[in-house]
């Protein structure tokens, strides 16, 4: 594949009163052609400054930025104004024009772009269509809803047939159902118009949706990236660890713990499902082997770009020696990680 983003050891430092802030701190990283990547991060980390440093909002510090195999920090003025036309943007505010109608917001960039009237017609007629808001066309945004003003601002930052589209917090504004909506046309743009779209969020359920791969960024660096099923299945790091308990919920709580052990008299494991074959027909052949009893009382298996996923929590009973010998096996396999009473 090939990369049309690249971030080589970038360094961004704003000067303050107070010493500096450095907003981003020796990043590294690739974006490939026709992907979504997502750039996940807590407030402060430094993920939206990042961003913009692709289409030059913000210009690195130290380091280089490369965009479509060019360095951005070698454009003219005039290259830059092309950059950016191949380069679209969705925010989380929707920035939409009040005082234009849905069809004159999607308008907007194709009359700055120097497109004759027809051809702007028809393209936001098949922008709209295939937003799904084509009936909005003369409304205003006050008459929408938070999903149908995103909707409109997707179809706005696609007016100019970008072959990049950042997304910075383009959900955070909208509730669940409204977010699922947008995501599912999110991959529509980038499965049907083959757009490569980079999602800027604090939200993992964001990225366990729709993102290919994910870096987590944590006071200005990138801690972990990777694919996405990677990063879920084996974190790295706490930052990571953090954001991944805000979407599982296949692993107990310690209040929950507490009620297992009291509960179930056996001893307990937190066992990890993934797909490579580890943990496939392991319980049932592994108790078999062992002459152990063993009962799921917690946990699930999901589904993460189209492989299993989930964490399950066993109780074993039997012999001292048998539930060791179980246990020992187990570790072998696959890491677990024992309830301690």
């Amino acid at each position: 594949m090939t990369a049309v983003i690249n971030f080589d050891q970038v360094t961004k430092v704003f000067p303050q009163k107070r010493g500096a802030h450095v907003a981003l701190d020796g990043v590294s990283l690739e974006i490939q052609q026709g992907e979504i990547f997502g750039i996940i991060g807590y407030s402060g980390a430094g993920k939206s400054t990042l961003v913009r440093l692709i289409n030059r909002l913000e210009s690195a510090t130290t380091g280089t930025v490369s965009v479509f195999g060019r360095p951005v920090r070698e454009l003219s003025g005039r290259e830059t104004r092309a950059l950016r036309s191949r380069i679209g943007m969705i925010f989380q505010q929707f920035n939409l024009f009040e005082s234009r109608s849905v069809s004159s917001n999607v308008e907007y960039p194709l009359i700055l772009a120097g497109w004759d009237k027809k051809r702007r017609r028809e393209r936001v007629a098949e922008l709209l269509d295939f937003v799904g808001i084509a009936e909005k066309s003369r409304a205003y945004p006050s008459e929408l809803s938070g999903g149908q003003k995103q909707r409109v601002g997707i179809a706005r930052a696609l007016a100019t047939k970008p072959e990049i589209l950042l997304a910075d917090e383009a959900t955070s504004a909208l509730d669940p159902e409204t977010t699922s909506d947008v995501l599912r046309l999110l991959e529509r743009v980038n499965d049907e118009l083959g757009v490569t779209i980079v999602v800027i969020t604090h939200e993992m359920h964001v990225v366990r949706s729709i993102a290919d791969r994910v870096a987590v960024m944590d006071a200005g660096k990138i801690v972990e990236s990777g694919m996405v099923y990677d990063v879920f299945s084996s974190p790295k790091t706490e930052t990571t660890r953090r954001f991944l308990s805000t979407v599982l919920t296949d692993i107990p709580s310690d209040d929950v713990l507490e009620v297992l052990k009291t509960r179930y008299p056996g001893r307990l494991f937190i066992l990890p499902v993934r797909d490579n074959g580890e943990t496939s027909g392991l319980l049932s052949a592994a108790a078999k082997q062992f002459g152990v009893a063993v009962a799921v009382v917690f946990g699930g298996i999901t589904e993460l770009q189209g492989r299993p996923f989930g964490t399950l929590t066993i109780e074993v009973t039997g012999k001292t020696a048998d539930v060791e010998a179980f246990a020992d096996h187990l570790n072998v396999v696959a890491t677990v990680e024992e309830v301690v009473r």
